[in-house]
């Protein structure tokens, strides 16, 4: 046996060797090095340590000013990575089990909802740091748990998210000249609901809701109601509320801790908030509307994104994007202005920009493209609409709101980079690109348009005294006008026909309007007046009328202005609408050196478990890490039977630091098999033991893939594996010698290698349930050998293929199928290789406490695992559909219910070993009926409620309820 064991481990060491021969850096640009401050440690990569240094002082200066409004500095230093891997502005936080904070390093673009900014980088680290802040803050029972667990208890983790974003819009907005509670365009959107008569209840804002504008609702109703609160109460409101509210080791008790602050209840506030509100956005509307509200001619009806229009040079059709949030319909589409049919031209996963060649024959586009390790830039794409057909333009060059030259020739796009993005033409033809103007010019531009002669190219530039202004650029002499200067938002800028004319979109009056420039005077006219907002203002070829994106409560859409009915009027001066602010912040003392996992790594705390073995319950610990750069994470558990006394045990490691990734893996384990061993002609439970360890190498790959107008993400994945598994008989049965002996399941040691693909392009849909569009495909083989101390020789290999298919007249409709077959061949005489049936029996209360979700291949209509053999073919069929988007909460209670959906199925399955007979065949039919909702204000969960019914030979029929995991 020892040999064997020897033998066994030598597969794991092949892997290792196997992976050690090929392994580089991942991504292989990555070298990681740490600045660390005070109170900060900032860990980057190569090409950030400028921007690095800049967020080691804004840091350390909101620091100072977010602990002294709150009166709470948190216990350890908090962990920041700062990465420039994907072309999008964000940042994440977590306090579990460390304060830590992930910022990317790209600024927001055109259209984004966080353009209102000064200093971008500056407010996107004043909002997350707030949430460490706040959700750090904790005091008597939580913090003496702590004491002993380390940091397992967070109070104020579980607030409902329009409360914790809403603080930190406050704060983002608080420290600097602009952030979202300044913005226009949160504004516009709240206004719309306002006088739309969408205003949401308090129990619909915590959650993303269906309805536009979707995940920014908690952020955008959030900020407003407690920017409300701390006008009332004061600043210090906040603090007083994060307090109390984290001495609480059972949190959600929102109203009782808000009244021993204020005197007053969330719930009453709110409806004050809500009726002051409303009747502000009114006197506005009234106002406005004794101006002259511009009348507007609807092209387009009830998208969520109907904008980026661009007229055709025929002037009778409009390419804009459209995406209504269903699969299979966002991208660049066209618009029939006689008919007003429009058609899907080319799909795009978000607006990138995208401009017509001047023969109107082309589409070029920005489009997300992920690469086969982690990045996630934008690049190029062109489609043919003659013969629909897309080609990619570039790679690596991290390209967007491109415009054509009139002479087809060249392209003005934008180029985005750590901290910047700026101005290039490139050659349509060869590829290649150059930057006319000098980096320093600018920290970012955007929406590049040529001029009608090809000499002029306008844009939006954006400097850090916090000014979007608009800019012409002279390629014959090399020369820069500024055509604005104030602090109003100015962008989306078109011409006119005769290059007489420059139109764009500006913020200046409080309220999105479309503007006009006189090239020659300099003069700049107001060309509507409207409640909503208007956007990217294109003229007619006539010059009578401006294509406009409209904004009302449910979204954009397209609509037109008749300049000669609604004559432009001279523009008013853009007041201050955000008051100048100029950061300085101080030096601050650091460290720059080279990244060690550690400081992030270690354990940070541990927690009791809970579970079973073949004799009853276990109690354990458990506890984990991973660094703050993500290329190693750990996980271990330790569990001792209550009644068995034997010891359970999971240990994991994951490394990510290069190509092929690596995991490890061991555990031990006790369980009952059922229905597996024979006495006296029955069959008996038999207990066993695992013990089984695993090594796995694999390679990530993702790309995207173009077909026609369709564009799909695809990633797909290699895994090699060695493993072994040493299983032992725990059951012991007692029988007289003249008695047969029990005959039971064959244990020992099993090892050998093991080898995966899968690949997926699934996509997702508002409104669907599940994924909506694409497919999964997946193959595992596997090799128990003696060549690796195996005591019996074993192979199988198992093959799925999932598809997903939309309805194509009914919104929200999809088609689920899923289809697994295997074979296998095996030395042993009483264990099966595959095991098929229906779904297990669960306890839901249980499984709702510890998130135990259903996982497996099921057959349903049949007792679980009742059906075996060496071969097997199993198949699920469920049409899925919405019957009633709920879409609230209860007051302020941590439960919202999302949506009820149904799921009528078919399965079919059958496991054999020989030949197979018809009789095999098990089929079972029923339904599902499913509801999602959200508890502790952040935990989405699906219950399933489902009737089965086997209509073969050992069919049952019931009913069965489980937490949900959708194939």
């Amino acid at each position: 046996m020892g040999r064997r064991l020897i033998r066994a481990l030598v597969a794991l060491v092949v892997a290792a060797l196997l992976g050690a021969a090929t392994a580089h850096a991942f991504p292989s640009e990555y070298e990681w090095r740490t600045i660390e401050t005070g109170h900060f440690r900032v860990t980057y990569h190569q090409g950030l340590q400028t921007l690095a240094l800049e967020l080691a002082k804004v840091a350390e200066h909101i620091y100072a000013e977010t602990t002294a409004l709150y009166e709470y500095e948190p216990r350890a230093k908090t962990e920041i990575v700062l990465v420039d891997h994907v072309d999008s502005p964000n940042g994440f936080v977590n306090v579990y089990p460390y304060n830590r904070m992930i910022l990317y390093a790209v600024p927001p673009d055109r259209r984004s909802t966080l353009n209102d900014y000064d200093d971008w980088l500056r407010v996107l680290f004043a909002h997350e740091f707030t949430h460490i802040v706040q959700l750090d803050v904790k005091s008597g029972l939580p913090l003496a748990v702590n004491m002993i667990f380390g940091g397992l208890v967070h109070p104020n983790q579980y607030m409902p998210r329009w409360y914790t974003e809403g603080a930190a819009v406050f704060d983002e907005s608080r420290y600097t000249s602009a952030g979202r509670e300044r913005s226009s365009l949160f504004e516009m959107f709240i206004r719309a609901d306002a006088l739309e008569g969408e205003f949401l209840e308090i129990d619909q804002i915590n959650d993303s809701p269906r309805r536009w504008p979707h995940g920014h609702i908690p952020y955008l109703y959030g900020a407003k109601f407690v920017q409300y609160v701390a006008d009332k109460y004061g600043d210090k409101t906040l603090a007083a509320f994060a307090y109390l509210y984290g001495q609480r080791l059972i949190p959600y008790s929102l109203n009782t801790v808000m009244r021993k602050v204020t005197g007053d209840t969330y719930l009453r506030l709110y409806d004050e908030w809500k009726t002051q509100t409303i009747a502000r956005y009114k006197a506005d509307a009234e106002r406005l509307t004794a101006l002259g509200v511009t009348p507007l001619t609807y092209l387009t009806q009830g998208g969520e994104q109907h904008d980026s229009a661009q007229l055709f040079p025929t002037g009778d059709r409009v390419l804009y994007y459209h995406d209504d949030a269903q699969p299979n319909r966002s991208g660049w589409s066209i618009l029939d202005l006689k008919t007003k049919q429009w058609r899907l031209a080319v799909e795009a996963d978000e607006d990138g920009g995208a401009t017509l060649s001047p023969d109107g024959r082309r589409i070029v586009f920005g489009q997300m493209t992920p690469s086969n390790t982690d990045f996630n830039y934008f690049e190029l794409y062109v489609h043919d609409l003659d013969r629909n057909a897309t080609a990619r333009m570039t790679t690596g060059m991290r390209l967007r709101e491109p415009s054509f030259a009139p002479d087809g020739e060249r392209l003005a796009c934008v180029q985005y980079a750590p901290g910047r993005a700026r101005l290039m033409i490139l050659d349509a033809d060869s590829g290649k690109a150059y930057a006319p103007l000098p980096v320093a010019a600018f920290d970012q531009i955007f929406s590049p348009t040529w001029s009608p002669d090809g000499r002029w190219i306008a844009f939006t530039g954006w400097r850090r005294e916090g000014f979007k202004d608009l800019y012409l650029y002279d390629l014959e002499t090399n020369r820069l006008r500024r055509l604005t200067n104030d602090r109003a938002i100015d962008y989306n800028s078109t011409w006119s026909p005769d290059g007489r004319t420059i139109y764009w979109t500006s913020d200046r009056t409080g309220v999105y309007n479309a503007y006009a420039y006189d090239v020659e005077t300099g003069a700049v006219r107001q060309l509507t007046n409207v409640l909503g907002g208007v956007f990217g203002p294109m003229a007619t070829p006539d010059g009578k009328a401006l294509i406009v994106a409209s904004y009302r409560a449910h979204g954009f859409d397209l609509a037109e202005v008749d300049l000669l009915a609604a004559p432009p009027r001279p523009a008013p001066a853009a007041p201050e609408l955000r008051p100048f602010r100029l950061h300085a912040p101080q030096p601050v003392a650091y460290e720059d050196r080279e990244y060690s996992p550690f400081p992030s790594l270690y354990p940070k705390l541990w927690k009791p478990t809970m579970g079973e073995d073949y004799a009853g319950a276990t109690l354990g610990v458990s506890t984990w890490g991973d660094d703050i750069s993500g290329e190693h994470s750990w996980t271990a558990e330790v569990d001792m039977g209550v009644e068995s006394g034997d010891p359970t045990v999971a240990l994991a490691y994951a490394n990510r630091s290069f190509l092929p990734n690596l995991s490890l893996s061991a555990t031990h384990v006790s369980y009952t098999l059922q229905d597996s061993a024979v006495r006296d002609g029955e069959l008996i439970d038999q207990d066993e033991s695992r013990s089984s360890g695993a090594m796995t190498i694999s390679f990530p790959f993702r790309g995207r893939e173009t077909n026609g107008f369709q564009s799909l993400a695809y990633s797909h994945r290699f895994s090699l594996g060695a493993y072994f598994r040493y299983t032992r008989n725990l059951t012991r049965v007692d029988y007289e010698p003249t008695q047969k002996p029990p005959v039971f399941a064959e244990t020992g040691l099993g090892s050998g290698l093991s080898l995966t693909w899968n690949y997926q392009n699934r996509e997702f849909g508002q409104g669907f349930v599940g994924s909506a569009d694409g497919r999964s495909l997946y193959v595992t083989m596997r090799a128990d050998t003696e060549l690796f101390g195996s005591d019996v020789n074993s192979i199988s290999a198992v093959a799925g293929w999932s598809e997903f298919v939309p309805m194509p007249f009914i919104d929200g409709h999809s088609l689920a199928f899923k289809f697994i077959g295997g074979v296998g061949a095996t030395q042993y005489a009483n264990r099966q290789i595959f095991y098929i049936g229906g779904p297990p029996e669960r306890d839901l209360v249980e499984d709702i406490v510890r998130d135990n979700r259903v996982f497996g291949d099921f057959i349903r209509g049949y007792e679980p695992l009742s059906i075996a053999g060496d071969k097997f073919v199993l198949s699920n069929i469920e049409y899925r559909f919405v019957i009633w988007d709920i879409e609230r909460g209860m007051y302020t209670l941590p439960l919202y219910f999302q949506r009820l959906h149904l799921a009528p199925f078919v399965d079919t399955g059958w496991a054999w070993t020989g030949g197979l007979s018809p009789s095999d065949v098990k089929v079972g039919v029923g339904g599902e009926i499913r509801l999602d909702f959200v508890m502790g204000y952040q935990r989405l969960t699906t219950i399933r409620l489902g009737y089965q019914n086997g209509l073969m030979e050992g069919g049952v029929s019931s009913l069965f309820l489980a937490l949900d995991n959708l194939f």
